[in-house]
């Protein structure tokens, strides 16, 4: 069983606007509103390829269902890796010193 990508990036595009959204825990997304004509829809997340569909014009459509989409994992193989080490800082503790002030 293939495990959901909650927190992807989902995008919707048309010839005049763009609409953005992300899956949610259950991997579910929705639009609230998605203008008539053909859109294009593009799916991404860290570690995985991008996901492009063209949509047909959905216009006899209320709901518009997907299938299930599949990303596949995407390696990318480093080739160097520079770590950076700064100084610690140094702290020093002062003595502080109560004064009784208070004229008893």
């Amino acid at each position: 069983m293939q495990n959901g990508i909650s927190g992807a990036s989902v995008h919707l595009y048309t010839s005049k606007d763009s609409l953005n959204s992300g899956t949610d825990k259950n991997e579910n997304f929705s639009f609230g509103s998605v203008p008539k004509g053909q859109v294009e829809l593009i799916v991404s997340s860290l570690g995985f390829q991008t996901y492009k569909q063209e949509l047909e014009d959905r216009r006899s459509h209320k709901v518009y269902g997907l299938p299930a989409i599949i990303l596949q994992s995407k390696s990318q193989l480093l080739t160097e890796v520079n770590i950076k080490v700064h100084s610690p800082i140094r702290m020093t503790i002062a003595k502080l010193q109560i004064i009784d002030d208070y004229g008893d």
